[in-house]
Order: C-alpha cells, then sequence, then structure tokens
C-alpha cells in the first residue's frame, strides 16, 4: 500500500503527511516513511509495485504524473489532496523562497492544474480532498477523515492524540530544535556571526547537514511568521496583485469556494 500527500505547495500536505505518520504510530501500525519525492515516470512502476505490496509505505509530493494518478483511480495508491487560498499561497511562497512575481504565478499555474486533474477523483471517493482553512480550524476532524479515508479504526483518544501531535504548537517545536541544530552546527564551522538564512545556505553547500526533521519533514523555515493564519494577503498584497490573481484564476476561485470580486466590488461569475 502507498500513501501519498500530494497536497498544493505552502498548504499543509506536511501536516496531513504528519497525520498520517502519527496516526499509523498512535495504531502501533508499521509504515515506511519514505519522505518527500518527486515522483516520476522513471519511479512509476517502483511505486506500482509498491502499491500491491502488504507494507504501507507514505510519501510526501507536490508533482504527480498523470500515469501515477492511473493508480488512485483503481483503487492502488491513495492520495490526500489539500489546497488553499491561493491569495494567502501566493503570500507564503514569497515569504518562504523570496520569489520574484513571475515564479509565484507559474507555481500557481501547475497547482492549478493539478487541482483541476484530481478533481474527477475526488468526485469518485478517490482522493481525500481536504481544505486547508477548515483543517487548521478543526485539527481532530481532519485526523478523523483522514482515519475514515484509510480505513483505520481510530477511536476518540487516539484522534486527540494525533491532533495534539501535529497541532502548529507541536510543529513550532520541532522547528525551534531544528533551527537550534543548525546554530550548533554553525558555531562549530563558523566564526562570523551571520543569518540563519545564510548559515543553512553555507550548511547546505559545504556540510551537506539537512535543515529539516527527517520524520516530520518539518524544516528550519517551515512555518510562516504569521503561523499560517488564513486571509493574510489582506495585508501582504498589493490591489494590483489581488486584481490579477483573481481574474487568473477565476474559476478555481469559483469552484474552490473562494469570495472574489472585480476591482468595483461586483461579483466574478465562472468563465463559459
Amino acid at each position: 500500500m502507498v500513501i501519498v500527500c500530494n497536497g498544493m505547495i505552502r498548504s499543509g500536505s506536511t501536516l496531513q503527511y504528519n497525520i498520517v505518520r502519527c496516526l499509523h504510530t498512535s495504531l502501533n501500525l508499521e509504515l515506511q516513511l519514505l519522505g518527500a519525492l518527486e515522483i516520476g515516470e522513471e519511479t512509476y512502476q517502483r511505486l506500482a509495485d509498491a502499491a500491491r505490496s502488504p507494507t504501507r509505505f507514505l510519501i510526501k509530493t507536490h508533482r504527480t504524473r498523470p500515469a501515477v494518478l492511473k493508480l488512485a483511480e483503481k483503487g492502488l495508491i491513495f492520495v490526500l489532496y489539500i489546497y488553499r487560498d491561493l491569495r494567502d499561497v501566493a503570500v507564503s511562497y514569497r515569504e518562504k523562497f523570496e520569489a520574484p512575481w513571475e515564479e509565484i504565478l507559474a507555481t500557481l499555474d501547475e497547482e492549478v492544474a493539478l487541482y483541476w486533474h484530481l478533481k474527477p477523483l475526488q468526485g469518485r471517493g478517490k482522493v481525500l480532498w481536504q481544505r486547508y482553512e477548515e483543517v487548521i480550524e478543526d485539527l481532530p476532524q481532519a485526523v478523523r477523515e483522514t482515519a475514515v479515508y484509510l480505513g483505520l479504526d481510530a477511536d476518540e483518544s487516539v484522534v486527540q492524540e494525533v491532533a495534539e501531535a501535529c497541532s502548529l504548537q507541536s510543529a513550532l517545536r520541532v522547528m525551534l530544535q531544528v533551527r537550534r541544530e543548525i546554530l550548533r552546527k554553525a558555531r562549530e564551522h563558523f566564526s562570523t556571526p551571520i543569518s540563519t538564512r545564510a548559515i543553512k545556505k553555507l550548511i547546505e553547500e559545504s556540510l551537506g547537514i539537512a535543515v529539516g526533521d527527517p520524520v516530520s519533514l518539518i524544516h528550519w523555515d517551515h512555518i510562516s511568521s504569521h503561523r499560517g493564519r488564513p486571509g493574510v494577503w489582506k495585508e501582504k498584497l498589493s490591489a494590483q496583485e489581488v486584481q490579477e490573481l483573481t481574474s487568473r484564476y477565476r474559476d478555481w476561485f469559483l469552484d474552490a469556494g473562494y469570495r472574489i470580486a472585480r476591482s468595483d466590488g461586483s461579483p466574478l461569475r465562472p468563465s463559459k
């Protein structure tokens, strides 16, 4: 069995990954963690073979190929998908990667294309389809949904245990621990005080030291400065940027249920 957490970037796919991981831990079920992978055509056959294995494998990715999704349609793999208001995705992506606007748009183009590709599978119950804002609002419910989708018998005590283990506070503790380890390694190798971001870059390039937790996949700057708060785009995006996003992805916003309007305040309608 293969479980693939294939969510929208900067939208909680690592959270989904950890919910699955912690459910198996709490239920004393064996699960092999394969971490973050880009699943290409060259790995498809290995994935197909693993899907038919009694061993459970867990993968996080932001990219899948159509052939891989056919495995989900056949019920051979489990796919968990989570999406988020694209305006908040743009803010979070820019903050984390210091990306120019053109790169942000190109990334969102890919994310929206995957959304539409997965949508038919959602309608047939082949994908666990979750909305970021609802997941962080009611994490125990997200855990219940995940357990049901995977066919796991999780009672309420397990649900609460997993929700606590996957909470924002827990993730922050892991992130700070990763940062402390980076600083410890930096002090061993660099004599001049520099920023954490610069330290991270130097460590990656010169020492090959991981800058993330290998179990949870939470890295040194995983959680944004606004702690993943929904609606932060209202403070961080210009009116022009908001207008460009809502026009470019109009049909996505309407399908996903996010409120948008023209610059004059009139509602946008789906294109025909």
